[in-house]
């Protein structure tokens, strides 16, 4: 019994290293360490992986052998520190996705990523959502381009609160 359990679990280790989930937690790695050959490879897959997010959230929640939110943030922070990589058009669409739905879990350091791809089409973007009819998209609109503005700014919840408290939002 216990050699067919090793089997299974054997069997299941290399289903799950074969999925768009392991491929792409190679890039998460980029935020404790510099991007080795098989962390470069996978930027197309971090990338998918938060895309994914978006367009089908359901299934991107249940189809992970574990939680999600965790690769999410390690995928996003590892951009953060190796900048875009030449995906600098989708992240931008990434962040704008954030800041135009209600908040999801880790969304916060879409604010962080900003930075790192802080630009006139981000910023005309951030300004159009800013003028949105939905007071939320306009609040997060006008918190992440005052974290452009001020990049001393700590990207955290407080930060937030504080920046809210400041904006009598």
């Amino acid at each position: 019994m216990t050699a067919e359990y090793d089997q299974a679990e054997a069997m299941q280790s290399n289903a799950i290293a074969q999925t768009l989930y392991s491929v792409a937690a190679e890039f998460g790695r980029a935020r404790y360490q510099e991007l080795d050959d098989a962390a470069a490879e996978s930027v197309p897959y971090a990338v998918l992986f938060l895309q994914w997010e978006v367009g089908f959230q359901d299934e991107w929640r249940t189809a992970a052998p574990w939680s999600p939110w965790e690769q999410k943030e390690r995928i996003l922070r590892g951009f953060i520190k190796a900048g875009p990589l030449g995906w600098g058009e989708a992240l931008i669409d990434l962040v704008m996705a954030a800041v135009n739905r209600e908040h999801w879990c880790e969304d916060r350091w879409y604010a962080a990523l900003a930075r790192r791809l802080d630009s006139p089409e981000l910023r005309n973007l951030l300004a159009d959502a800013a003028a949105s009819t939905d007071s939320l998209v306009r609040l997060r609109a006008g918190y992440v381009s005052a974290v452009l503005d001020d990049q001393s700014t700590p990207v955290s919840v407080a930060s937030w609160r504080r920046w809210l408290a400041a904006t009598d939002g």
